[in-house]
């Protein structure tokens, strides 16, 4: 029996544990962390976690066994638009004079495009001021094709519905499919050559509020 509960700061590690083994073998993910130093995946996504634990407007929740073993966690963020507005705008960092002659490497170039092109669809397809974002969804890789993953959109696609709000998602070739049954529609995608890691593709997927 698997159950959902709200995350704590004292389940960072095993959120970690859990995510670095759902994505040891996600290309995109192995060809980002090509030739980093051991433990680079696990300092970054400590790092986001807690970036998300901190943040009010993001919540976020646990697949829990009846052991008390975490085996999936899913973020899901409030976007908010007419605050956003109201925010000061953040200073553009300068590049550094020592790298500007200094091609940079595959794995900024396409992790920048990557960005660029999922910001520029979510600007074009979530005209509403404010909706949900599914941030991060992860299920260890002996509970997967379980239902565990349904659970954590679903919990997020619940909430959506108390608060008449459209979801938004940026999927991975891995999970996208989870999603059609809860009402998202892939609304675009953007392939990537990670050279050595093979191709990529990203789905753009968009549930509207009131979908039933």
């Amino acid at each position: 029996m698997v159950s959902l509960h709200p995350i704590s700061p004292s389940d960072v590690a095993d959120l970690v544990r859990v995510h670095s083994a759902a994505f040891k073998t996600d290309q995109f993910s192995n060809f980002m962390l090509d030739g980093k130093p051991p433990g680079t995946h696990e300092s970054l996504m400590e790092r986001s976690i807690q970036t998300w634990i901190s943040d009010p407007t993001s919540q976020l929740c646990k697949a829990v066994t009846e052991d008390g073993d975490i085996i999936g966690w899913a973020c899901w963020l409030t976007k908010d638009k007419s605050q956003e507005k109201n925010e000061p705008a953040r200073p553009v960092a300068q590049p550094n004079p020592a790298h500007i002659d200094k091609p940079d490497p595959p794995t900024r170039v396409i992790g920048r495009q990557m960005r660029s092109d999922s910001m520029a669809k979510e600007a074009e397809l979530m005209t509403e001021d404010k909706y949900l974002v599914l941030q991060a969804i992860v299920v260890h890789p002996d509970y997967q094709r379980q239902g565990i993953g349904a659970m954590l959109i679903q919990w997020g696609v619940d909430r959506a519905g108390k608060e008449r709000l459209s979801c938004w998602c940026h999927a991975s070739p891995a999970g996208f499919q989870l999603y059609f049954k809860q009402g998202f529609v892939e609304q675009g995608n953007d392939e990537y050559d990670l050279g050595n890691f093979g191709k990529y593709m990203f789905r753009y997927m968009v549930r509207r509020h009131g979908f039933a």
